[in-house]
């Protein structure tokens, strides 16, 4: 009978066949030694959690599509207490609360408390959103890296709707301006056919 980490590599496989990308290709974009993408071929048993995150970036994949199998979604996974850790650390970094976490995600907090403890295991596409939510890569989970604190984004969101903003304006002036030149051009043609009108009755009439 196979196992979750048994369709997990067979989904892997299955994307790397749809699209065209070899070992050497899917081990260049996502970060993971040749070695380590043909142990998880050979034994599906060794697939962990930070190889997924990585093989996903690999393979232009979101995190939740590599649990679908046969059209239905694989049962929830459970998460390593180190993980476990590093992802409590995040949320209580960024003054986020177990109920904060828990109403992003729509479940209950008690679900989520128990998720975070280790007690149950977590939806692969909730546990996607929840990555997502606290700005958390796989190099955080493994210990390597650390997303910037909370409180140096909002100068970048800043910049970024500025840019918007600005853009839009911009947008804005030049449909305004190329209005305006459609009608410049509108008046100067009624303004040539009754030049031209003038010049018939002048010459008909003598007006």
């Amino acid at each position: 009978m196979k196992t979750l980490k048994d369709k997990l590599a067979e989904n892997i496989l299955y994307r790397m066949k749809m699209l065209g990308m070899n070992k050497t290709e899917v081990c260049q974009a996502s970060g993971i030694g040749h070695a380590e993408l043909s142990k998880m071929a050979g034994n599906p048993q060794r697939i962990t959690l930070i190889f997924l995150l990585k093989i996903c970036r690999g393979l232009q994949s979101s995190y939740s599509q590599l649990f679908y199998f046969n059209g239905k979604m694989l049962p929830n996974i459970e998460i390593g207490p180190k993980y476990l850790q590093r992802i409590k650390a995040r949320r209580e970094a960024l003054g986020r609360s177990e109920r904060d976490a828990a109403e992003d995600l729509k479940i209950r907090q008690s679900t989520y408390k128990n998720f975070e403890a280790g007690v149950c295991g977590i939806d692969p596409l909730k546990f996607e959103n929840l990555l997502y939510d606290l700005d958390i890569t796989p190099d955080y989970l493994s210990g390597k890296d650390a997303p910037k604190p909370e409180a140096e984004k909002p100068a970048e969101e800043m910049t970024n709707l500025f840019t918007f903003e600005r853009d839009e304006e911009f947008r804005k002036l030049e449909e305004e301006v190329q209005t305006l030149r459609e009608k410049l051009d509108a008046a100067l043609k009624i303004v040539a056919k009754a030049s031209d009108l003038s010049a018939q009755l002048h010459e008909l009439f003598g007006i």
